[in-house]
């Protein structure tokens, strides 16, 4: 599977099917929970979830990562990107109910990226 072009949480799920029992726990736990994820270590992820280091090492390498490193700065940079949308389209002069209809129209065009349906 090409993985370079889509992110962390479209890998998941591309390969959710295929993963063991174990990893569909830790690969759940990162879509729930990635800002913990990027500012935990693997060995806290794994303690965490009373799993083998090992087995949140592969499943990084299972969806394209050299490694856990790889996986969290994958992750910053796409809560950064979410972040970055929403505040491009924000001006300062806009109203309230610009504002709000703004938030909603980001929060419908991203529902896909932020959903899961296994």
């Amino acid at each position: 599977m090409e993985t370079e072009n889509i992110n962390s949480r479209q890998r998941i799920k591309a390969l959710y099917s295929t993963l063991s029992d174990k990893e569909k726990i830790v690969a759940d736990y990162i879509s729930e929970n990635p800002t913990i994820i990027i500012h935990s270590t693997i060995s806290q992820v794994a303690e965490n979830l009373n799993m083998a280091e090992a087995t949140v090492f592969r499943l990084c390498k299972r969806l394209g990562f050299k490694g856990y490193q790889a996986m969290k700065i994958a992750l910053a940079s796409e809560i950064v990107t979410g972040i970055e949308d929403i505040h491009e389209t924000i001006q300062e002069d806009d109203d309230e109910k610009q504002i709000a209809e703004k938030n909603i129209s980001f929060e419908y065009k991203n529902a896909g990226r932020n959903t899961f349906h296994y």
